[in-house]
């Protein structure tokens, strides 16, 4: 697109590509998105660089080539504005590959807006048919909350079918977006939020775990605080570092379910037999 403007300016003597240009529409979106994103602070600085190299025109004064609604003193009608935006989706399309516009993105925050508008007035059926199928023929997601979901499905369907369950890991790379998903269904069951009424038999359907518990937990953490306090000669494992850091919790969160009566009976029996410490915490001696 630089080198298109390059030639541009090579025949006319300037950069000011008029909005809407037929002879090539995409370098004229290209143009005018260059001065949104640097307005915005979005477009990166060797570019900007690389602009102002062949004397970029930033900001369109007097004399500027511009399209008719955009001069001064003409309000543009609904029709031109629609036609500006669905050309700035189309360039957000080449350069993302989708019509997802996120409304954090900070290259165009109108756009966004634009974008559900155009999902909502197809909704109330009040979206002109020839809008409709333009948007169509670019790729335009009309429900891409559900198709968000219908993508993860399938993934953690193929998931079980080559490991043979549900409890995707999280701190796998290949499955950290997988294993993300996943956890959030658990939570969006345990909130009772109203979408997982249909989404939650869908996964049933498959054998989904909703609770991970790991059996016997316990007893494997006691057996690993066992065998710590035969090296260490004592039970007070270090929480915040060290190949010990998971048991330090472990035996932390011990010692506060017991101060708040919530530790099993048997569970307190079988840690005193191995001398736990309940309180590490020297006895304070009043002052007189």
């Amino acid at each position: 697109m630089l080198a298109a403007l390059e030639s541009f300016k090579a025949e006319r003597g300037h950069c000011r590509v008029p909005a809407g240009w037929s002879e090539n529409p995409k370098l004229a979106n290209w143009v005018a998105s260059q001065r949104q994103h640097k307005k915005t602070g979005y477009l990166k600085p060797e570019r900007v660089v690389a602009l102002d190299r062949i004397g970029f025109d930033w900001v369109l004064g007097k004399g500027s080539v511009q399209a008719p609604h955009e001069k001064r003193g003409i309000t543009p009608t609904a029709a031109q504005i629609w036609e500006t935006k669905f050309q700035e989706l189309q360039q957000y399309k080449q350069a993302h590959g989708n019509c997802l516009v996120p409304r954090s993105w900070k290259g165009n925050l109108r756009l966004a807006d634009w974008v559900s508008d155009q999902r909502v007035a197809n909704n109330k059926g009040l979206l002109d048919t020839e809008r409709y199928r333009r948007l169509e023929e670019l790729g335009f997601d009309w429900d891409p909350n559900n198709n968000h979901w219908e993508k993860y499905f399938r993934q953690l369907v193929e998931f079980k079918q080559e490991y043979g369950h549900t409890n995707v890991p999280q701190r796998s790379g290949k499955y950290a977006a997988l294993g993300t998903w996943v956890r959030n269904q658990r939570a969006a069951k345990r909130y009772k939020r109203p979408i997982m009424a249909e989404h939650g038999k869908r996964l049933d359907e498959i054998g989904f775990v909703w609770v991970l518990v790991e059996p016997m937990a316990w007893e494997k953490m006691f057996t690993a605080l066992v065998e710590y306090k035969k090296v260490h000669k004592h039970c007070n494992v270090p929480q915040k570092a060290g190949e010990y850091k998971r048991l330090g919790k472990w035996v932390n969160t011990q010692r506060t379910q017991h101060h708040r009566g919530k530790l099993r009976a048997d569970r307190k029996q079988l840690l005193d037999s191995i001398g736990f410490v309940w309180n590490l915490r020297p006895n304070l001696v009043p002052a007189r």
